[in-house]
């Protein structure tokens, strides 16, 4: 946990991360265990299992609200084939980006300009 707060105070200064890790400030198993604890909601994904963008969350909030980068979602939708990234854009704008269920509500970031 010290490696995780080292880590971000050395990403809000600008300063190289202390460990050379591919991604070590996010932890995927400990947002999880938080998300879990605090019932946050996860978007149901093409067919419909919940755990389908849990490669796309990169936080949760002080509230308990999922983060997820909507670039990623848009390659998990596009990544077996069923559709092109423009379908897969679409269907997640109609689908899950304007969906509001209460203050649980999964947030949707841009984490790239890719998109």
């Amino acid at each position: 946990m010290e490696n995780y707060f080292q880590n971000l105070w050395n990403a809000i200064c600008g300063k190289p991360q202390a460990t050379q890790t591919a991604d070590p400030i996010i932890d995927l198993s400990l947002i999880l265990e938080r998300a879990e604890e605090e019932q946050a909601l996860k978007p149901d994904g093409i067919d419909g299992n919940v755990d389908g963008y849990d490669g796309a969350i990169v936080g949760i909030t002080r509230d308990g609200q999922l983060v997820y980068s909507i670039e990623k979602m848009i390659e998990i939708c596009a990544q077996d084939g069923e559709m092109e990234d423009i379908d897969a854009i679409e269907w997640l704008e109609f689908n899950t980006f304007c969906a509001y269920v209460g203050e649980k509500t999964p947030l949707f970031i841009h984490t790239s300009t890719g998109y």
